[in-house]
């Protein structure tokens, strides 16, 4: 239905809908991020992936059929296809984000001011790792055997 909110910016949600047909809305504090129309795309993950509240607030445009994945973060854990296909959606949008900050700094590389961010954007993003990773296991140090 046109007009319907899927997911609302800040909302707790473990859920991920994967457009079968119609046209989506991507909005961040007002502003339109993207419009998205091709089928098989999927919004949500990142909120279900990060157990936070959403990213963003996604409405339908138009007519729009979507299939719900309730407990989406289950999924993602247990099912090895939509974790890949989550996964490869995501590389594409951050290898486009990566490409688009990497023309800034080539256009205004030089610029003081407000686009001089664009420099430290890139740096964080190429020393951001993640979580801390602990070695081993969760068995006994000291082992009676």
């Amino acid at each position: 239905m046109p007009d319907e909110i899927l997911v609302l910016d800040g909302a707790q949600h473990d859920t991920m809908f994967v457009l079968i047909s119609g046209e989506l809305e991507v909005a961040k504090d007002g502003n339109v991020i993207s419009t998205i129309d091709g089928p098989g795309s999927i919004v949500g993950e990142v909120g279900a992936l990060l157990g936070s509240g959403a990213t963003a607030t996604v409405t339908a445009r138009s007519e729009t059929v979507v299939h719900v994945v309730d407990d989406a973060s289950e999924v993602l854990r247990t099912d090895p296809v939509v974790t890949f296909e989550v996964a490869r959606l995501l590389a594409e949008r951050l290898d486009l984000v990566t490409r688009f900050l990497a023309d800034l700094r080539t256009q205004y590389g030089d610029s003081s001011g407000s686009l001089a961010v664009v420099d430290t954007v890139l740096s964080s993003l190429a020393r951001r790792t993640g979580p801390t990773a602990s070695p081993g296991s969760a068995r006994d140090a000291d082992p009676l055997y």
